[in-house]
């Protein structure tokens, strides 16, 4: 006995295939649907955020302004890298509209624990430095931080220590401890006297100054002269500068064997200390202005006046001797007359008085 109702099922079980197709069919986002706490009441503006990256941040956001929801997430826009600068993304938050945000307003994702979801975090204490933000207006990337990432972080934390890093810092401790001498008084008087020099040396800035001060002068002359550098330490600067060390050291050994010489013509200094008295009376001879000079006060002038004034005269003319007396002693009585004569003659004769 059939009653008619399968009949009557039949054309509603197809309308809800429809249905179900229908909305299978079209681009269904299930963020779209109303959540009791996931919108803002109230009027809202609109303002675009710029972010380098935005990875995880979920639909419908929070956005929080100093500890205090004040919007939602609205719509998330990626835009293309180009010549200018790389690509970032957009996010459309809508802000109640008695919120005002100043200009400057920092962004930042934020995710509070390891499970939380990431929201947007908006910081004006810092900000201040413009008028407040209007609808559709944007936060530029000068003004966004990255979301710190709890993956990423316990991601470096396990390399740190899964790396050997801890290892090797225990590894550095040990060869510490074993190059400190055993006796803790011994480390005690190290640590003071580094703990000394350190004070010192903070004492003495400005010789550190100086010091480095002379260094970057050096190293400026050194920069100045990078060619002059680069032949010097080429190969045949190289090779020149082989070249004079070893006539260098032949030029000492010159200089040796002139010290051996020296030891052989000691003989002669007593000669040099004789001949000091010639060079003296020769050396104005032959350093005045002239080779010659009988201008100068010099032997050689002293000489010219000799042979001019008194010796050539007396050649030329004769002698000019006067006698005006003649006297003998009391012994001259004893004396022949004819000796005395004669020795009256030789005298004047010794005088040029007689020929």
């Amino acid at each position: 006995m059939s009653t008619g109702r399968p009949s009557r099922l039949l054309p509603v079980l197809g309308l809800m295939s429809a249905v179900v197709i229908g909305i299978g069919s079209c681009g269904f986002d299930p963020s779209a649907i109303p959540v009791p706490g996931s919108t803002i009441g109230g009027p809202t503006y609109r303002v675009h955020i710029e972010f380098g990256t935005a990875l995880n941040l979920p639909a419908r956001a929070n956005v929080v302004l100093d500890g205090v929801r004040v919007g939602v997430l609205a719509a998330v826009s990626m835009i293309d890298p180009d010549a200018d600068r790389p690509g970032y993304v957009v996010a459309d938050v809508d802000i109640a509209t008695a919120t005002r945000l100043p200009g400057g307003t920092i962004a930042q994702l934020r995710q509070n624990t390891v499970l939380g979801d990431i929201y947007i975090a908006l910081s004006a204490s810092e900000a201040r430095t413009g008028p407040d933000l209007a609808d559709n207006a944007t936060i530029p990337l000068a003004h966004t931080r990255p979301a710190l990432q709890v993956e990423d972080t316990m991601a470096a934390i396990a390399t740190f220590v899964q790396g050997g890093a801890v290892t090797r810092i225990q590894d550095i401790l040990n060869q510490v401890n074993a190059a400190l001498p055993a006796d803790r008084r011994d480390t005690a008087r190290i640590a003071r006297t580094v703990a000394a020099d350190i004070i010192d040396v903070a004492a003495n800035l400005d010789r550190v100054h100086e010091f480095a001060a002379a260094a970057q002068a050096d190293v400026d002359i050194i920069r100045n002269n990078a060619e002059a550098l680069k032949d010097l330490f080429s190969v045949d600067g190289a090779r020149q500068v082989t070249d004079a060390t070893i006539s260098l050291a032949h030029l000492f050994g010159v200089f040796g064997a002139i010290g051996g010489f020296a030891h052989a013509i000691v003989w002669l200094a007593p000669l040099a200390r004789d001949g000091d008295a010639a060079a003296a009376a020769f050396l104005p001879l032959l350093f005045t202005d002239g080779p010659l000079d009988t201008t100068a006060p010099s032997n050689l002038n002293r000489l010219v006046d000799l042979l001019r004034d008194r010796v050539l005269p007396f050649v030329e003319q004769g002698p000019k001797v006067n006698i005006t007396d003649i006297r003998t002693t009391s012994d001259a009585d004893t004396v022949p007359r004819d000796e005395r004569i004669a020795s009256i003659v030789a005298a004047l004769r010794v005088v040029g008085a007689v020929r």
